[in-house]
């Protein structure tokens, strides 16, 4: 006979987030000093994010560690990423 929902309580699952991100120096050390900042941003584990162009919500992300794509120039001043987050509550974004 079908399946019983109760629709007045919605569980929202979690979800996978890749971001992509690039750095860019005006030197080798000064593209060194702020990668080394990015990563230590982002082992601390929780990240918020805002991006007020497209909307006030501000996602509450948790990285996961690892990247699924990496790209350097030969003079090692610029790169191009991506990096896996969850988004543990979907419906929390205040």
């Amino acid at each position: 006979h079908g399946k019983r929902m109760i629709a007045n309580s919605p569980k929202i699952a979690s979800r996978s987030v890749t971001l992509p991100f690039t750095i860019q120096g005006n030197s080798e050390s000064d593209y060194q000093s702020k990668k080394k900042a990015f990563y230590e941003e982002l082992y601390k584990g929780n990240i918020d994010i805002q991006i007020p162009p497209v909307s006030s919500d501000v996602f509450h992300l948790v990285y996961t560690g690892g990247s699924t794509s990496y790209a350097q120039n030969r003079q090692r001043t610029f790169c191009k990423f991506s990096v896996k987050f969850q988004e543990p509550n979907p419906s929390n974004r205040l």
